[in-house]
Order: C-alpha cells, then structure tokens, then sequence
C-alpha cells in the first residue's frame, strides 16, 4: 500500500505505509545505528502516535491502530528532514520509559520482515511536540490521521462490537 503525496501541502514529505516507512527508517539505522530514540504516546482522538527520532538523520512520525495485540496498521511520514534540534532531543528524553516493538513487512521482499524494538519514552499526549513543527508538519498529523481512519474502515476495525 502507498499513499500519494499531498500537493496541497508542498514540502511536506510523502504520506508512505507503514512497511515503506519502516523500511526507510530502517535504511537510515544501517548507515547511522547509534542515537535513536522513540516516542509514543495517543492524539487527542485517542490514535497511537510514535516518533522517531536521529537527530543526524531526522524525525519520523507514524500513526496506527493496533488491529491485534501483534498487528498495527497504519502510515507515517518523515517530518523532519536532516538534522534535529536541541529542543526536539530534549523533548525525546521526557516521559516515561517504555519497551516497544513494531514488525512490519517489507515493502518489496514478501518473504521478510523489519522489526524495531527497545526502550522508548511514553507521553500522555504529545502537544508540546506540536510546538516544535511547522504548520505545515502539524497538517500532516491531520492527513496522517484521514489516512488512519480510511485504512480502518477499509478494514473494518471501525466497527461497533455487539
């Protein structure tokens, strides 16, 4: 699944599925695997919003729905190209530590998967990230969001129980 870049919002990076943005991130971990960090925490609709983070390489945000205990579905998106300031890494540092794991197939091999796993930081909420991205970078949370809840109807996982 690919997502089509949205043209209202130049400079924003491509919207990607969740197994192209793993795969992308996990390219940048081979050429620079030391420094990363990663923070989760829920947007106000309740959806699961990590980011991650390089502060050579840049950040990463991914939103997603656990379908399963051990299956998330959803999209995500470079939000910071390049380097990472002071004020972002510090923010990385906050909240609570948090183990996590996410597996994802690979985009191109149907016979492979790409795991990310180890401590994180949990955040009730993340507004004060919000504070550090452009309005542009905010609006991609919204896109990330539509994107989210199409993939979830699409699913199924929006339906009532009962």
């Amino acid at each position: 699944m690919s997502f089509k870049r949205n043209r209202r919002y130049p400079g924003i990076d491509v919207i990607k599925s969740l197994a192209e943005i793993m795969e992308e991130m996990f390219r940048h971990y081979r050429r620079s695997p030391s420094g990363w960090r990663m923070l989760s925490s829920r947007d106000e609709w309740g959806h699961h919003d990590f980011f991650f983070c390089n502060p050579k390489v840049g950040l990463w945000q991914v939103k997603g729905e656990f379908r399963t205990p051990y299956e998330f579905v959803g999209a995500g998106a470079k939000v910071i190209a390049g380097r990472v300031d002071d004020r972002i890494r510090e923010l990385m540092r906050q909240g609570s530590p948090m183990p996590f794991g996410m597996f994802s197939p690979h985009p191109k091999r149907m016979d492979s998967v790409i795991i990310a796993a180890g401590i994180g930081q949990y955040l009730e909420a993340h507004p004060r990230m919000e504070e550090f991205l452009s309005e542009k970078q905010r609006m991609l949370d919204s896109e990330l969001r539509a994107k989210l809840e199409k993939l979830c109807r699409d699913l199924g996982m929006d339906l009532a129980y009962g």
